[in-house]
């Protein structure tokens, strides 16, 4: 079978050659599933097939998974609250046309986009956004939003077919971002059919008002789409008349699939990266999906080095962050982050106009120097974290930028849960580092965007992390954002704490990690929301000509 890069057992082989070794594994011929079909669609009439490492749970009602589970049932399902290709809040793709909120911030009214279609040709309603909060909020429950959701909403009422009223136990001005497909995700989920099938009807057989309709799965090894059609955006309707997701856990394996073209797209690991694009594949993928960040424990404490502005600036200039991005990622797979930790471009309060921290040793030395360092081993704490086995060997290298400075660094190997145990004491438990412990890890987008962010690591809360030198001031900042809704003041005060933080280098920025995706030289294009993983919008995926 020829392609147009040539005969597909002479690409194959020259990329078992090249990655052999690494792999591990033969790449064998896997039969390819080009079915033309027959199907009567507006579209090229072909499936796209993909291959993923996890199905997670495998189950089809949102309710009964983690946010990870939403790469293989999220395709039926629209979002309440939409986001653009960043990841921000965007009022065009989800189903909340518009919303507001009270004055003291404890009610939420909610504007139903109209002319919204289930699949099953029912029509969506008001009645549908309150089923779909109560049945997240039951006891039964077990998704990333479901405690969520609970903690905070009182009540769900409907006013008319296409007004709901939520109420909150307390103000909440993070609720809307809850709802939408970065933070949380919240697929909406229809009341009526519910009703008709009970769950176990639905988890067989689900119906939503996404872009793609369930079709029919073989558990353990797939699950197929068919196109909407009649999807309410015109823009987000399929480009493929069929989806098929099948389930690989071997990066070998499915890097087999993909050179075979059995599949067109699938995640790959760092070192099959160049290799794919030696051959004419391209790589594409979410980006800042994961931030890495050095963390300075104890700074609060002024027995600590670390509670020094002048110290923490000597430790976050003497990286050589370009050298490190450089030599362990493909330029696919990572960009330098730059702004304040916690802030990414899907991010409340980004902005593109700050610039990274400089690599300047000859600075960094002066700085230890004011800070009256005077040869005091410092120790970094090391894990590997969030998938990401890259860590520990960029950790090494930040030891030898600063034993290269004179500064007497240390590594200290761990795991996530010793690590854990230490922060999460009250007192915390460092005191055998001190007097400067610090942490390269991973932060992602969590349940709450940046005001839960804010909780975790700049205040006081018995579940954060202690890692702002004024917890206090942290508080300070939380409360005066929780009672202010969204809108130009509040992202006016989240783009002034962001440049204020960077001044105080309370945590130094590394990289944001993008997922890498190995793609077919048979797609042109394929546009997954940055900022999260899971929301991978398959519907965008075009093929070339």
């Amino acid at each position: 079978m020829k392609t147009m890069f040539g005969d597909r057992r002479v690409r194959v082989g020259i990329v078992a050659v090249l990655i052999a070794g690494i792999i591990g594994v033969i790449v064998i011929a896997l039969t390819s599933d080009d079915d033309g079909g027959d199907a009567k669609t507006r579209h090229n009439g072909k499936t796209l097939n993909v291959a993923l490492a996890t199905f997670g749970a495998e189950v089809l009602d949102p309710s009964t998974d983690l946010q990870a589970g939403y790469r293989y049932y999220g395709h039926l399902y629209d979002q309440l609250v939409g986001a653009d290709n960043e990841g921000r809040q965007d009022v065009e793709t989800g189903v909340l046309e518009s919303w507001s909120a009270s004055s003291d911030g404890k009610s939420y009214f909610l504007n139903l986009r109209p002319n919204l279609r289930w699949h099953d040709g029912t029509d969506v309603v008001a009645e549908d956004i309150k089923f779909s909060l109560d049945h997240y909020r039951r006891a039964a429950a077990a998704c990333a939003v479901c405690g969520s959701l609970d903690d905070v909403v009182a009540s769900v009422s409907t006013s008319a077919d296409l007004q709901v009223t939520v109420n909150l136990i307390r103000p909440d001005a993070g609720f809307i971002t809850r709802l939408g497909p970065v933070q949380e995700a919240v697929p909406l989920l229809p009341s009526s059919y519910f009703d008709r099938v009970g769950e176990a009807g639905f988890a067989e057989n689900p119906v939503g008002s996404g872009a793609w309709r369930f079709s029919a799965r073989v558990k353990g090894e797939s699950i197929e789409f068919e196109a909407n059609e009649t999807y309410w955006n015109e823009r987000k309707i399929p480009g493929y008349a069929r989806l098929r997701l099948v389930r690989a856990p071997d990066p070998g394996v499915r890097l087999a699939m993909l050179l075979s073209e059995t599949v067109d797209m699938t995640p790959v690991r760092l070192d099959q990266v160049e290799p794919l694009k030696q051959v004419g594949f391209n790589i594409g993928g979410p980006k800042n999906v994961i931030e890495t960040a050095l963390r300075f424990f104890e700074s609060y404490d002024d027995s600590y080095l670390t509670s020094k502005l002048e110290f923490r600036q000597a430790l976050t200039l003497g990286m050589d962050v370009p050298g490190m991005i450089k030599e362990s990622y493909p330029a696919e797979a990572a960009t330098r982050a730059f702004g304040s930790v916690m802030f990414v471009p899907s991010s409340e309060g980004f902005t593109a106009e700050l610039a990274p921290y400089e690599f300047d040793p000859e600075r960094a030395m002066e700085l230890l120097v004011e800070a009256g360092y005077t040869g005091e081993k410092v120790s970094l704490i090391s894990i590997p974290v969030y998938d990401l086995p890259e860590i520990p060997e960029m950790n090494a290298m930040i030891i030898r930028s600063w034993r290269e400075l004179g500064i007497n660094a240390e590594i200290v190997a761990s795991t996530y849960g010793p690590v854990k145990g230490r922060f999460a004491a009250r007192p915390q438990l460092f005191d055998d580092l001190a007097p400067a412990p610090v942490f390269h890890g991973g932060h992602v987008n969590s349940p709450g965007g940046i005001l839960n962010a804010i909780n975790r690591y700049l205040t006081s809360s018995e579940q954060g992390l202690l890692g702002y030198h004024n917890p206090e001031e942290g508080d300070r900042i939380l409360a005066e954002l929780l009672v202010t809704p969204e809108g130009k003041v509040r992202t006016d005060i989240l783009t002034e704490l962001n440049r204020r933080l960077q001044l105080e280098y309370w945590a130094a920025p590394i990289v944001w990690r993008h997922e890498t995706w190995g793609l077919s030289p048979r797609i042109e294009s394929w546009s997954p929301q940055n900022g999260t993983s899971a929301y991978l919008k398959f519907e965008t995926t075009v093929a070339r000509d």
